[in-house]
């Protein structure tokens, strides 16, 4: 290794890593084929240890414990620990894999180690493959297991454990999955249509390189410098935009999106509702007027103005939202960024576009010479980096400068942990 900087060696080792534990799978290696096999399986259980290890965590820490409580019944037992439900997850999923495996052995005609590294990379939304020639356009079963095993993978944990249990209802998670189909085909129709020229005769590569976008999966056969800069646009939108919550995908989540517009929407009906109560005559002005509690969480707690009626307090006592819209009307204040899901959906989706904008000026600065004055490429790789796509518009290769893969490795970090986390770690009034 004689003549090789060490610490551009250790950029390009580190941005290996961080993008197989990160389940990211962009990577500088072009022919793995040439790395020894024992190598090649590394790379790709990488991906599957990272993104079981990120559902794993993410449901312990955020998903209801009545429905980790109705999943105790898979394993038998009474609560479900945090090792049950490790087993529960490696379970459903080691399932799916064996399927996987065995539909790409009998119907890709792929040898049993490419097709247990492919299983890993698809399941994980990972994006590392075994050899630099599995995919293509001329293997269109190979490719459609692929496409489905994506989306499998892109889905809510609740809706696999759902396929092996009744216990659950995820009537919220069918909502966010209706929504994440209609937003690949819509995408997928979008993307023919702009590069029509090339959907013309390579149709499948369209829709599978669309898929491979909106999972944040990040397989790819085709050189995405080549593409045009709308068709671009669009797979950095989709690379954002990501999966559904509490899957292997990266990205914003289709489920923050559906929030944020909820809560707008009704903030905007409450406010309106206001307004026009606000402008009613009351026969007597010393007569406070009161309004529904509809909008009770887009305000900040406030305490009932009547505390020595026994009636009211009668009400807070049985009906603490009723008892909590018994205030003045002129009091009444609606304050939408109090609610926390709210705010926090909000800065996911802010400091994920500020990441991406901000290292890609970075990037781009850094690489002024070599990247032809390409911005829009930069973007591709920032959002690819930061949403754990994978996807790469030729930016990233080993010559690229080492202060820019640790900036792209910073990104894959940052991503996986949805940047909330991390600044829920150093900043304690977030978690408020």
């Amino acid at each position: 290794m004689g003549g090789i900087d060490p610490f551009s060696l250790f950029a390009s080792s580190f941005l290996e890593s961080a993008s197989g534990f990160t389940t990211t799978g962009i990577s500088t290696i072009v022919h793995p084929e040439n790395l020894p096999d024992s190598f090649s399986f590394y790379r790709s259980y990488t991906l599957w240890v990272g993104g079981l290890s990120f559902v794993y965590l993410v449901m312990a820490l955020y998903y209801p414990e009545t429905k980790l409580a109705g999943m105790r019944h898979l394993l038998g037992g009474g609560i479900l620990r945090f090792k049950q439900l490790l087993s529960t997850i490696s379970v459903i999923f080691a399932i799916y894999t064996a399927i996987l495996i065995l539909l790409f052995i009998i119907f890709g005609h792929i040898n049993i180690l490419d097709s247990i590294s492919l299983s890993f990379a698809t399941l994980s939304s990972g994006g590392f493959v075994p050899t630099s020639t599995i995919l293509n356009s001329v293997n269109p079963i190979t490719l459609a297991l692929i496409m489905g095993g994506m989306i499998i993978a892109a889905l809510p944990f609740a809706f696999h454990f759902g396929i092996f249990s009744k216990e659950i209802e995820a009537t919220k998670e069918v909502k966010e999955i209706l929504v994440f189909i209609i937003l690949i085909t819509i995408s997928i129709i979008l993307f023919l249509f702009i590069e029509s020229s090339h959907s013309k005769n390579e149709w499948l590569s369209s829709v599978f390189h669309v898929i491979s976008a909106s999972t944040t999966t990040g397989f790819q056969f085709v050189d995405f410098s080549q593409v045009s800069t709308y068709g671009k646009i669009l797979l950095i939108v989709l690379m954002l935009i990501g999966g559904t919550a509490f899957s292997t995908a990266g990205g914003i989540k289709i489920a923050r999106l559906i929030l944020i517009f909820q809560k707008l929407i009704n903030y905007k009906k409450n406010a309106t509702t206001f307004n026009d109560d606000n402008n009613l005559k009351n026969k007597n002005n010393n007569q406070p007027t009161f309004i529904s509690s509809t909008a009770i969480q887009f305000r900040k707690r406030i305490k009932p103005l009547y505390k020595s009626n026994y009636k009211a307090k009668k009400l807070q006592k049985n009906n603490d939202k009723l008892s909590m819209s018994m205030v003045p009307l002129d009091k009444y204040k609606f304050h939408i960024l109090s609610d926390k899901a709210f705010r926090e959906a909000l800065f996911v989706v802010v400091l994920l576009i500020f990441f991406t904008m901000l290292t890609a000026i970075c990037i781009y600065y850094l690489n002024t010479n070599t990247i032809n004055n390409n911005f829009i490429d930069v973007i591709f790789e920032t959002a690819s980096t930061v949403s754990n796509t994978g996807l790469s518009a030729g930016i990233t290769t080993m010559n690229l400068d080492a202060i820019s893969k640790l900036i792209l490795s910073f990104n894959m970090i940052m991503g996986r942990f949805e940047i909330i986390a991390i600044l829920y770690i150093f900043i304690s009034n977030l978690r408020r």
